[in-house]
């Protein structure tokens, strides 16, 4: 077990809510089986409060931070800068305090979500793929997708969203000139259960099953019925979301968010200390 001392470094988690949080868990876990004398806490963060908070962790000598809804685009204004991948997804979730007091940011989100789908053994090559929120995660992710050779990317969002849909189909198809097919749809039932009937994978990067987990991107099993789509719900708590109920139901095969956490956990804890464990590490030791 580690034991906090005088020399030990802290590394926070940034966001709201961040109560249900499996971070601390994992990341206390990856220090300690790397020999890494840090110790993290979630602090539970709002948009107001988030400079104050940042210059407290400078003055503390913090490692860095993880970044998570509602501040992954927020935190880009109190960054001295900013790694290539992540001027293209426009969103951060992990920041380095460098030696020299400097902010660095990078996004972890992409690459732990593929990485995650090589543990699960899903392959999105030549597929076609719905990504329902263009935000912070979906943003990510979505370039991933493209840069992972998925041949279509439906991206549903609602209305009210579209300049983040059109910025992520700007980026796919203008700044990447991906051949990877982008189209946008409105997010309802029927638009969805519509795409799904060819679709190999149906991702939730929305926060909908968060707070509550009756919320839910469709309104119910029915829109999930006449396809065969992989469910992937990044939404993650002790009680099942409202999407992977449906997702059983139908006999679909489904996953929370975990294995993303995970990977882009692993992603992260490299970037503060240069080391990587495997994700059957963690699975075998931890139950999150």
């Amino acid at each position: 077990m580690n034991y906090i001392d005088a020399t030990t470094r802290l590394i926070t988690l940034l966001g709201s809510p961040v109560s249900h949080s499996k971070s601390p868990k994992l990341q206390n876990f990856l220090f300690e089986l790397l020999g890494e004398n840090y110790c993290y806490l979630a602090v539970d963060t709002k948009k107001e409060d988030l400079e104050d908070i940042i210059l407290s962790l400078k003055n503390l000598n913090a490692r860095g931070m993880n970044i998570t809804f509602p501040l992954k685009v927020e935190i880009l204004k109190y960054l001295d800068e900013i790694d290539s991948e992540t001027k293209l997804s426009g969103a951060v979730n992990t920041v380095v305090i460098g030696d020299d007091g400097k902010l660095i940011g990078y996004n972890t989100d992409g690459i732990g979500f593929i990485t995650s789908l090589e543990y699960l053994n899903l392959d999105i090559r030549n597929k076609k793929i719905l990504v329902v929120g263009a935000g912070g995660a979906g943003r990510a992710i979505g370039i991933m997708l493209a840069k992972s050779f998925a041949s279509e990317i439906v991206i549903v969002e609602k209305e009210k969203n579209r300049d983040k849909s059109q910025g992520l189909l700007d980026i796919i198809s203008n700044k990447m000139q991906s051949k990877t097919k982008v189209r946008i749809i409105e997010s309802n039932d029927i638009n969805i259960k519509n795409e799904l009937s060819d679709a190999y994978m149906l991702i939730n990067a929305t926060s909908l099953g968060l707070k509550d987990k009756n919320q839910c991107i469709v309104s119910s099993k029915e829109v999930l019925s006449k396809t065969s789509a992989f469910i992937y719900d990044l939404v993650y708590s002790d009680k099942k979301t409202k999407l992977i109920e449906y997702a059983e139901q139908n006999n679909l095969q489904n996953t929370n968010g975990v294995p993303m956490l995970l990977c882009q956990g692993i992603e992260s804890c490299k970037l503060w200390t240069g080391k990587s464990a495997s994700v059957e590490e963690i699975i075998n030791s931890l139950k999150l």
